[in-house]
């Protein structure tokens, strides 16, 4: 049999995520915090499948069933950002 290494390697999630101090937000005196966050989702993914989902791929414990193509391609990779504010 012809086994193929599934291994693989992949960044699912980043969120950075930053809190305004709370000495500049003393003279708002309305706003008693703020953060900034921006997060990624599947931002990278290394194996031995390039253009597929290795989370997709039909397996027999660690080898690929040969004969069948149940794959999907790579999740497409998603940014967003948001603004918290506490009154």
């Amino acid at each position: 049999a012809n086994f193929v290494s599934t291994q693989f390697l992949k960044l699912r999630e980043v969120r950075l995520e930053w809190q305004l101090p709370k000495k500049w937000l003393a003279k708002t005196k309305v706003l008693s915090g703020v953060s900034v966050s921006a997060f990624g989702n599947n931002l990278w993914c290394w194996s031995e499948f390039p253009g597929w989902d290795p989370e997709g791929i039909t397996m027999r414990g660690s080898a690929v069933v040969p004969g069948f193509e149940v794959v999907q391609m790579p999740s497409t990779a998603q940014f967003g950002a948001s603004i918290n504010l506490t009154f």
